[in-house]
């Protein structure tokens, strides 16, 4: 017997997994993605046969056993700047020779900053999960999709969100992924 409940954030879509227990519909959850509290009775319950928004990969899945890749950011509009991610934190941000970043992208506008974002590539259970957050507190509007992304915010991407940074947007894609609702 299955004694966890996933339900769907409904402010931000976050898959979230609660123990399932009587009087259940009465109670509220806070949504550790978006911060926001909702009684569960406005969540949508996600079946078992249903997919899931985000897709994960497990580490010996057989699409990513052979590339070794967990994920990748690309310039849209650009074919020459595309970064694949590494576990742990990947830092992005303007190139210049005093950054930090392991990602440096190549912008002649000073707006965006040499460590501006992070994102935070962590194994669970079910494979890869990816968490962006902004490097520190005072930097220069940053979008996820459309939503503005504030410091000390954590958002799991999914396959084909966009991260609009100043001057440049990325896209974020999980390699050799098939039917996937993509953001666009």
């Amino acid at each position: 017997m299955n004694n966890t409940l996933k339900i769907k954030c409904p402010f931000c879509g976050a898959i979230l997994a609660i123990k399932n227990q009587s009087g259940l519909e009465n109670l509220n959850v806070t949504c550790p993605v978006c911060k926001t509290t909702h009684p569960i009775k406005s969540c949508k319950v996600i079946q078992t046969y249903q997919k899931e928004e985000t897709k994960y990969f497990n580490q010996y899945d057989e699409l990513n056993k052979n590339i070794g890749h967990i994920g990748q950011v690309r310039v849209i509009g650009d074919d020459i700047q595309i970064f694949h991610l590494e576990l742990g934190e990947n830092i992005i941000g303007r190139k210049a020779s005093n950054s930090s970043a392991k990602i440096q992208l190549i912008t002649e506008s000073k707006r965006m900053s040499r460590e501006h974002i992070i994102i935070n590539v962590k194994e669970s259970e079910k494979g890869y999960v990816h968490i962006v957050s902004l490097y520190k507190p005072k930097v220069n509007e940053t979008l996820i999709n459309q939503d503005p992304l504030v410091y000390g915010d954590s958002i799991i991407l999914k396959h084909g969100d966009k991260i609009v940074l100043p001057d440049i947007t990325l896209l974020f894609e999980i390699e050799n992924t098939t039917n996937i609702n993509k953001n666009t």
